[in-house]
Parts: structure tokens; C-alpha cells; sequence
């Protein structure tokens, strides 16, 4: 049994040390368009083509930076037509360090302004495609720590490299005319095509639903209590309360669990390459139909904050102008009636600051 022990710990440590090696292969932009042209991330071969054949559109731009919700909200065709020098570079996913990699990417290209977006609740974990743009030593040197998200991106990354030696041996072989029709659209924006049904909407506006899902999203500013629990002093109700704090403290706060502090050490990272190109940063915060409608009785707040949003957020005060049916595709995203009069409401509120 011992000698068992020490051979799988032998085996074991050897596999570790070859999926670390393998960690370390940085892919081509060929692979990185290869891998994501058929699916829903195909906005990063968009970006790419973008930075690498026409660097000069960048210049003097503003450029936005975020998951789905900068990607389907910010209509950059409507922007430029008002006179603001806009690029939707948006990707669907979650993931300071993606937009970490592009802003890299696009920082030697004099953008005039990158705005990166501020989440709801702080970010954590990593973004799906990150071993597909990062290696493991700029993972770390950006500020990822060696936790559970990590040890995860090791083995995933090395069972990418193993698909890019095949790749760098026999290319890919496809032709795809709808995809290269696409690398040359002149806009970022891609639209949700979707409405959201009505009996959905009608069901998370009009009744309870909406009201409980801001109540959640805002327990870490009313003592964690719903507002139907507060003046109650039972077990039960102090057993829930102090489960939440737990979760909140322990679980979501715990960068090995959660690589929160991770996310937040990568818009660090953004602001020092802002800082020392002399790109102005900033956030923006994109609604969801949750904020539509403010209810009084409970202290409550768009988004929770973290130390980069120092940076500066633009977000408008009062959402319920998106409050209806024919703007939204589901509970997080506008659709495109909805991504237009958002844009609008930006130009309107913040246009001079994004000519400036």
C-alpha cells in the first residue's frame, strides 16, 4: 500500500508538471479565431481583426469594453452617427481579465478612452476562454492567485495546447464565407434577437418577482434581512440572516473559492496600462430589468461597490424609461429597441464626455 501511495504520488507530481509546462504555450490569433468562430464567442475574431488589420480605426476611439450586456447595449453604429468615435469590443461572459487581454492588445494603438463594465455584484471566478488567451505566467504577473480557478485553467489550458500542435500541423482546412463576412462588419454590436415573452415580463414587472430579486440583490445593505423580516427576532429568522452573512464573508468572499480579489487585482491591472499609456479609463453600468422599478422601505443601490470603481462609472440615475415589454430580451438583456434607446439616453447624458 505505501509503495502504491508513492507511486501515484510520484505519477501524480509528473502530471502536474507537464500540464503546467503545456500551461505555458501562448496560441496564435489563427487558433484564438479557430476556436470561436462557431460559437457564441465570435466577437473575439472581430476584435482580433480589428487590432491586427485595421489598427487605424482604433486610434482617438472610445472603446467599450464587457460580457453580452456592453455587446447586445451599446450601439457604436448610433454613437458614431453622433459624433462620438465609439467600438463595441464586447464579449459574452463575465471576465475582468478578457477585456485585461484586449486593452494589452490595443494599449500601443492611442485609444482615447476604454470603458470596461461594472457589474451588478462583483465579478468572480475566470471567463470560460481565458486559457485560450492567456499562458499561466501572464495569468499570474496579472494577478491571478493560485487557487481553485487556476489549478482549473492549468488543465484546461494543456488540453488546448495538445488541439494546437494538431492545428499548427494541418491548419484549419475550412472555409467559412459567413464568418469572414462578419470579421468585416463595420460595428461591434450584436444585437439580441429575442423579445422576452409577455406573460414573463408582466410576471417579474408587475408583481412580486422584481421586488424580491432588487430586495436580494441589496441584503448586504439592509442588515441582510428582507423587508418582511425585519422587527422579527425568532431563531429562524436569525438562523437565515446569519446563513447570508456567512455565504457573503466565507463563500463569495473567499478568492479561493470565489477568485474575487483575483477579478479585482485584473481592473487594477487595466487602470496601471490606462496610467501609463495615458488612456483614460472608466466603467459602465449596463441595467437589467431588475432596475426598472425602485421600491421604497429598503436602502438599495444599482450595483455594490469594489475599490476600482475609484475609476469613475457612468450610469444613469433612473432606469425606468426601459420599462417596457418590446425592450428587453430576457431579465439581463435589452434587445435592440431597447440597446438603441439605452445608446440614446447616453449621448444625451454623457456624449460630450465621450467627444472629449
Amino acid at each position: 500500500m505505501k509503495r502504491f501511495l508513492v507511486q501515484f504520488g510520484v505519477i501524480s507530481i509528473l502530471i502536474l508538471i507537464i500540464c503546467f509546462g503545456l500551461s505555458q504555450v501562448t496560441f496564435s490569433d489563427d487558433f484564438i479565431s479557430y476556436k470561436t468562430k462557431d460559437t457564441a464567442y465570435k466577437k473575439i475574431g472581430w476584435n482580433l481583426h480589428l487590432i491586427n488589420e485595421e489598427p487605424e480605426r482604433i486610434n482617438n476611439s472610445v472603446i467599450f469594453l464587457g460580457s453580452s450586456l456592453v455587446q447586445g447595449a451599446i450601439n457604436d453604429s448610433l454613437m458614431q452617427a453622433n459624433g462620438i468615435n465609439a467600438i463595441n469590443m464586447g464579449v459574452p461572459h463575465n471576465g475582468n481579465e478578457l477585456w485585461l487581454y484586449f486593452l494589452d492588445r490595443l494599449k500601443d494603438k492611442n485609444p482615447k478612452k476604454v470603458i470596461f463594465l461594472k457589474g451588478k455584484t462583483p465579478f468572480q471566478g475566470l471567463h470560460k476562454l481565458t486559457p485560450l488567451l492567456f499562458n499561466s505566467s501572464k495569468l499570474i504577473a496579472n494577478g491571478q492567485s493560485i487557487n481553485k480557478d487556476y489549478i482549473e485553467f492549468v488543465f484546461k489550458k494543456s488540453k488546448l495546447t495538445l488541439e494546437y500542435l494538431f492545428f499548427n500541423l494541418f491548419g484549419d482546412n475550412t472555409s467559412n464565407l459567413e464568418y469572414d463576412k462578419f470579421l468585416k462588419n463595420q460595428y461591434g454590436v450584436v444585437f439580441v434577437k429575442d423579445t422576452i415573452s409577455r406573460g414573463y415580463y408582466d410576471e417579474v414587472v408587475q408583481e412580486k418577482k422584481i421586488k424580491d430579486s432588487d430586495e436580494y440583490y441589496n441584503l448586504y445593505k439592509n442588515d441582510f434581512r428582507y423587508q418582511k423580516e425585519v422587527g422579527k427576532d425568532n431563531f429562524m429568522t436569525n438562523f437565515r440572516v446569519l446563513k447570508r452573512r456567512l455565504v457573503i464573508d466565507y463563500w463569495v468572499g473567499n478568492n479561493y473559492i470565489s477568485n474575487i480579489w483575483s477579478q479585482e487585482r485584473f481592473a487594477d491591472e487595466m487602470i496601471q496600462i490606462g496610467l501609463n499609456n495615458g488612456i483614460d479609463i472608466q466603467k459602465i453600468y449596463i441595467p437589467k430589468l431588475v432596475d426598472v422599478n425602485h421600491y421604497s422601505g429598503y436602502e438599495r443601490s444599482d450595483y455594490k461597490a469594489v475599490p476600482s470603481d475609484s475609476v469613475g462609472i457612468l450610469s444613469l440615475d433612473d432606469h425606468g424609461f426601459l420599462k417596457e415589454h418590446a425592450l428587453w430580451g430576457d431579465f439581463d438583456h435589452l434587445d435592440e429597441e431597447g440597446a438603441n434607446l439605452y445608446t440614446q439616453k447616453l449621448i444625451e447624458i454623457f456624449g460630450k464626455e465621450l467627444k472629449d
